[in-house]
């Protein structure tokens, strides 16, 4: 049974009581609360309130979860919930679906603003079938009122951690990472991204996922061969402009192998070994391409670019199921 009792905020408004909030009303009928955090997110004078929860099984034989924050309203002398994750809608649906199976990671206030206030971040995993979905979640508090700030959506298991200094925090997220060929198999490996603020928004400073800039195919000196063929060469149908290829590279070479200070692993992998080979390596790496043009043979050497490149983000993936960007 939930007892409200009260608290005093310390420091400089000591003295200053409010009553614990009675979560039994509070969070959704039947769930069952997993944490209460206070934590100061928008400056007021009593702490927030931030609860997690759980909820029981639901016609889908699945458990859902909340995440709320709670403000204390003085003039009022109640406890108003401000944020409510299955409350808030974000693009086609609630920000998190109650009647999925849904999993609250961690949870982290951070002072990514040049603000007196904290920021909420938290990740939520729902369950779908045989993978999953994760979302980081940034929420900014102001006036009273939350903001969803920042949101990533990715495959089932990312983390994030806090890093940077204290004048310039960012948040580090750790997530798993399936090629488009290799998007139902096991990942090629994990990669890193870092968000912080620019230019008064949050935005990804970094990302470590290669890029090279080109289209390509699976092919062998004889014959076409699907995307999906686990052994076959690259043919390059396309080269994008401005990116790291766009120099070396021309249309119908064909990549026959690739040489980069990292490895792929093999287990579980569907795709071609070239382009996981790619895929192996980080934004930066110097990578060597044997390629066939023509008759000859001829060694490129690449700086990888990052898919948060200009060239990257600007270009859209190929609609034809053979063809791969890289």
């Amino acid at each position: 049974m939930l007892v409200a009792t009260a608290f005093t905020v310390s420091g400089a408004q000591a003295g200053v009581a409010a009553p614990e909030p009675n979560l039994a009303r509070l969070v959704p009928a039947n769930y069952r609360v997993l944490r209460v955090l206070h934590a100061r997110l928008s400056g007021q004078t009593v702490p927030e309130v931030v609860v997690t929860s759980v909820g029981p099984l639901n016609r889908y034989e699945l458990h859902p979860a909340d995440v709320q924050v709670l403000s204390w309203d003085a003039l009022a002398y109640r406890w108003n919930v401000v944020f409510d994750a299955q409350r808030v809608r974000y693009g086609f649906g609630p920000l998190i679906d109650p009647r999925a199976e849904v999993l609250i990671g961690r949870i982290a206030f951070v002072r990514l603003f040049p603000a007196a206030r904290r920021e909420l971040v938290f990740v939520a995993s729902r369950y779908g079938g045989s993978d999953g979905l994760t979302e980081l979640v940034v929420v900014d508090f102001w006036n009273g009122e939350a903001g969803i700030d920042y949101l990533w959506s990715g495959n089932w298991g990312a983390t994030f951690r806090v890093a940077g200094s204290a004048a310039k925090p960012a948040l580090v997220v750790s997530a798993p990472y399936r090629t488009v060929v290799d998007s139902h198999s096991q990942p090629v490996r994990t990669y890193q991204f870092a968000v912080g603020l620019r230019g008064g928004f949050l935005r990804v400073l970094r990302d470590d996922r290669p890029w090279v800039g080109l289209f390509v195919t699976g092919t062998d000196q004889s014959h076409g061969a699907p995307i999906g063929t686990p052994r076959s060469q690259l043919r390059v149908v396309g080269v994008v402009s401005h990116s790291p290829a766009a120099a070396a590279f021309r249309v119908g070479d064909v990549i026959v192998g690739v040489t980069g200070p990292r490895v792929a692993r093999k287990a579980g992998l569907l795709g071609p070994a070239l382009i996981d080979e790619i895929a192996a390596q980080h934004a930066g790496d110097r990578v060597g391409f044997n390629v066939r043009r023509g008759t000859r043979y001829l060694r490129l050497r690449l700086k990888l670019g990052s898919l948060i490149d200009p060239s990257a983000s600007a270009t859209a993936p190929s609609i034809d199921s053979e063809v791969a960007l890289v």
